[in-house]
């Protein structure tokens, strides 16, 4: 790639990042695509990646979680086509956490698993901890949901944390789904008491088939 193909790339992106600062989403997912294009065109498969990214994370503000799905799936496919799936965890826990909203179908729940092993390995769990309640949740373990959810909080106050837009929606309907159960005071109460766990805990709950690690 010559210097002036690099330039025009480095332009568009601080275009682009500064579209969504400035709220002009529309422009932003413009040029979000724009990068994306000629990232792949260009054979620079990490320049679309990122971009799919940053543009998947803007569309779960807007709640179009199926369109931000999409994105990342295709990202997911490409870095496992390439090899670079293990290097990149962190979009396949992305991925994992919009799917698992949808459903715990095992095609998702495989998803889930595979980042989990990838991330806890890594000692990196932590990245997705608010997706992991989910599959519980679906199964209508609810004492184990909360209870894991109740060990991803306490690691955002841990750690200082703001969650990013795809992990605080995902929390958000976490939230929305407890408030639905039969006496929600009940499992806000359980959710703001629960005892600490520690990873191997977790996956314990979570993938009651057998840990992830």
């Amino acid at each position: 790639m010559c210097s002036s193909d690099l330039q025009r790339r480095h332009r568009l992106w601080q275009d682009l990042m500064l579209a969504r600062d400035q709220g002009r989403l529309a422009l932003f997912e413009e040029l979000c695509a724009a990068y994306m294009a000629t990232g792949r065109a260009l054979g620079d498969d990490w320049a679309a990646w990122n971009a799919s990214q940053a543009l998947a994370q803007s569309l779960c503000t807007q709640q179009r979680l199926d369109t931000a799905l999409a994105l990342l799936e295709r990202s997911v496919g490409e870095m496992r086509a390439c090899g670079e799936l293990r290097q990149n965890a962190h979009v396949l826990a992305q991925a994992a956490a919009l799917r698992i909203l949808h459903d715990a179908e095992p095609a998702t729940v495989q998803l889930l698993h595979e980042a989990a092993r990838l991330l806890h390995a890594e000692d990196r769990l932590w990245w997705m901890a608010d997706a992991l309640a989910w599959l519980p949740a679906w199964q209508g373990r609810w004492h184990d949901a909360v209870r894991v959810q109740a060990w991803a909080d306490g690691l955002v106050r841990q750690r200082g944390d703001l969650r990013g837009r795809l992990f605080g929606t995902v929390r958000g309907r976490f939230d929305e789904h407890l408030a639905a159960l039969p006496d929600p005071a009940r499992w806000q109460a359980l959710l703001a008491a629960a005892p600490g766990l520690d990873e191997h805990a977790v996956l314990a709950l979570v993938f009651i088939d057998g840990p992830a690690a």
